[in-house]
């Protein structure tokens, strides 16, 4: 996905009448992007998204995405200082009846010191004008909730699309449409390019996701019951499957150390023995022993 011209800028200005700019930035400038990635971020992360950007920096090279930065203006004493930064990457929907290509929001960093100003906004609005210009249908991010709605972006999950993965809050999922054209309806689940998990920089993990994800972890100390497709508690000894034929059976685990199987996308059990194959495997160890 080619960006537009180096010269391109959208302006941005606070209450206070002073600006800043928003263009394409040069390859001298990415030890600066990564200040300003890493002071936005924090001890905490800061490492870790400076690291992301500086994997998919491949990818927007490859015009598979791009970046954008948020430079002082001239109207200020230090005209030419980079004090925010985006990037847009290339990703996929999984549709039933092919892959759609989108864009990844991520990161959007702004320096400390000007947070506040409207910068970020302003950063988001021109990345989703390059997207649409791009014809780049849709965008999607996983963020915070009282921010991204006032710039167009909706609940991704109630829209018809599955998060990338468990540990994103559904809150924190959107998705925006940029109005680009497009061939028919998309929905589907959203999938990451590789960097992303190469980088550890999906979704949240410790204690913040504990407080925003409780439903992922046990209560108590014990393990959550499964529920069957009637929504009744199943035991974890006894795990509902379905065989290439599409009948249920109930495969008896208990025992045993490892039961290992592969599902299709359809969510069917595709080389799982029938009942019959282990009752005749439980039969023989019984005459074995």
């Amino acid at each position: 996905m080619a960006p537009g011209p180096p010269d391109t800028q959208a302006a941005g200005r606070t209450g206070t009448g002073t600006g800043w700019r928003i263009r394409h930035p040069v390859a001298s400038e990415q030890a600066v992007i990564s200040a300003v990635v890493d002071a936005a971020f924090g001890a905490a992360e800061g490492r870790a998204v400076a690291d992301l950007v500086h994997v998919l920096r491949a990818w927007w090279d490859a015009d598979r995405g791009f970046e954008l930065v948020a430079e002082v203006s001239a109207a200020l004493e230090t005209p030419g200082t980079i004090v925010g930064h985006i990037g847009m990457t290339r990703a996929y929907v999984d549709g039933l009846e092919q892959l759609h290509h989108v864009l990844v929001l991520s990161p959007l960093a702004v320096d400390p010191a000007w947070q506040g100003h409207g910068i970020g906004q302003d950063l988001v609005r021109a990345a989703l004008a390059e997207a649409r210009r791009a014809g780049c249908p849709l965008v999607f991010l996983e963020g915070e909730p009282a921010f991204y709605p006032r710039l167009g972006f909706i609940p991704a999950g109630p829209a018809g699309y599955t998060k990338p993965s468990v540990r994103i809050p559904d809150a924190a999922f959107m998705v925006h449409d940029t109005g680009a054209a497009r061939t028919g309806p998309i929905s589907g689940a959203l999938v990451y390019p590789g960097a992303f998990w190469q980088t550890d920089t999906t979704g949240l993990r410790g204690t913040l996701l504990r407080r925003l994800c409780p439903g992922l972890f046990p209560r108590g100390g014990r393990r959550r019951p499964l529920l069957n497709a009637a929504g009744k508690p199943t035991p974890w000894g006894r795990l509902p499957c379905i065989n290439a034929e599409g009948k249920g059976f109930e495969p008896l685990v208990r025992g045993c150390r490892t039961l290992v199987f592969k599902t299709s996308s359809l969510g069917r059990s595709d080389n799982l023995p029938d009942t019959r194959t282990i009752r005749e495997g439980q039969a023989a160890r019984k005459t074995a022993r």
